[in-house]
Formats: C-alpha cells, sequence, structure tokens
C-alpha cells in the first residue's frame, strides 16, 4: 500500500512516541488512561488502511491525466 514498516509501527505503537533507541516511550505528562483512550484498535488500523489509495497509484493517474491532456493542447482551467 506504499506505507513504510516504520510508519506501520508508529501507527502500531501510537500514542507511544520513538525514543531514538528503535524503542518507544510513552509521551511527556501522559497518563496511563490518557494513552489508552488513544490507542488505535487492530480493528481500525484495519479500516483506517481499506479506506486508503496508494499514493503512488495516484500519481501514476494524474500523470496520465495531464501528459495526454498536454499532448492534446487541452488547458485545465479555461
Amino acid at each position: 500500500m506504499g506505507v513504510s514498516d516504520e510508519d506501520i509501527s508508529k501507527i502500531q505503537n501510537y500514542p507511544l512516541v520513538p525514543d531514538g533507541k528503535g524503542g518507544f516511550e510513552p509521551p511527556a505528562n501522559m497518563t496511563i488512561a490518557e494513552m489508552n483512550k488513544l490507542t488505535i484498535s487492530e480493528s481500525q488500523q484495519y479500516k483506517m488502511a481499506g479506506n486508503s489509495i496508494v499514493v503512488q497509484v495516484l500519481e501514476g493517474i494524474f500523470t496520465q491525466m495531464f501528459s495526454s491532456e498536454r499532448e492534446e493542447g487541452l488547458t485545465l482551467f479555461g
């Protein structure tokens, strides 16, 4: 889907933040109860992925659309 392993790790560990050593730590001044409220469930992660679009695919679609318009001498805005 065009998402890096690092980004997936951040989503799975949210609201923890990277500690710079390859691990995660709680944000400053946040209680366990507050962290639990912000945790993204596995089912919600699947929904987020399912409702996304692969950026590289969208880029390819737009590239094809705009390059064919240029070749035909069309303009987008008048």
